[in-house]
Parts: C-alpha cells; structure tokens; sequence
C-alpha cells in the first residue's frame, strides 16, 4: 500500500473508533448498544442469508472473548463492524480440518467472524479492523473462513497477504432467510507470518 493511500485511509476514517473488547462488561454493554445488530446485518443478505436464534450471537461473542480478542468499530456510538481471533485450538471443528495442513498448526489463530453493516461496506473500515487486529495476534500463521460466493471479501483478504487453500472446503447448513436450512461452502484462507 502507498503511502498516499495510508494518508487517505486515516483521513477518511477519523470518524470511525476502532476499540478492542476488554472486558465482560464491556462486551455485555456493546451486544445491546448494536453488536448483535451489526452482526446479523452483516450476514442475513447474500451470500450467507443467515438466520439467527435468540442468544446465538451473545454466545459466539462470549466464547471469543474468552478464548480470544474481538474487536468492534463505532461511529456516533453506532457498532458498525466487527471482528474476533481465537486460537485455532478453540475451535474443534476447523481444528480438525486445518492443522496438520502446510502452514497451520496448533499455535496458529482463527478469525471466525469478521463484518460490516451493509451501509458502511466500500469505505475501508475492514481492511483497516483486519489489520488491526492482525497486529494483536502472535506472529504465527492466521486462518479464515468465508463463502465461495463472497468475492469482496476474498479480494480484502487477498490483499491483506491471504491465500486460498486450495481444495479445502467445508459445506455449513444454517438457518436461512426464506426459513429453510440449507448448506453454503465456505473456502478456507491463509496467512503466513
């Protein structure tokens, strides 16, 4: 990235607050002051269409701070993005598919959940959130996943220094918009570090 764009990129965000989670409390507080919302914004449109339970999104949010860091973007006090980091230990069933493949393993770290508010998609406020909080992780290799469907991100993710690992994919039935559970693939992403 230029230095240019650097400048550009700061500008346009001095509106924006990037703020780590450090608490439970804090965590309790940003779930009813929008993180919930800002969530299922991010994934109830194409391409995930997701549906959500009472309480499932608390407890995902609950689990990655306990095992993680999470992460979340505000503007006039409004959560508008979101990210989370666990250890790829802490997640049994990406655990199971992804260590032992070159470049992953046991010290390596997940992203099981990045996002934006629709409205706020375009504006560099997740390449900004990933790096971020890629600067907090160890220096070991970082592993995501997302929809083969989901080309902007890929091409965020790839821009960041993300590779697709080829052939891996993992099929996930959700609950969905039209009130039926289906399956999505998702593919999965690499950094070296």
């Amino acid at each position: 990235m230029s230095h240019d764009f650097e400048k550009k990129e700061t500008k346009e965000l001095t509106n924006y607050q990037f703020k780590q989670i450090f608490s439970q409390e804090e965590l309790s507080c940003i779930l009813t002051k929008g993180l919930r919302e800002a969530y299922e914004d991010a994934f109830n449109r194409f391409p995930y269409n997701e549906t959500f339970q009472p309480g499932e999104i608390d407890t995902m949010f609950y689990e990655y701070f306990h095992n993680g860091y999470i992460f979340v973007v505000s503007r006039e006090e409004q959560i508008i993005a979101f990210s989370s980091a666990v250890p790829i230990v802490c997640v049994p069933d990406i655990a199971s598919i992804l260590i032992g493949q070159k470049g992953v393993s046991e010290s390596s770290w997940y992203l099981p959940d990045v996002g934006v508010r629709h409205a706020y998609e375009g504006k560099g406020i997740v390449k900004t959130l990933m790096k971020k909080t890629l600067e907090i992780l160890p220096q070991t290799s970082v592993t995501l996943r997302t929809s083969e469907d989901n080309i902007r991100a890929q091409g965020l993710y790839s821009s960041l220094g993300f590779i697709t690992m080829p052939e891996l994919r993992q099929e996930i039935p959700r609950p969905r918009m039209n009130g039926r559970v289906e399956s999505d693939r998702r593919l999965f992403m690499l950094l070296r570090r």
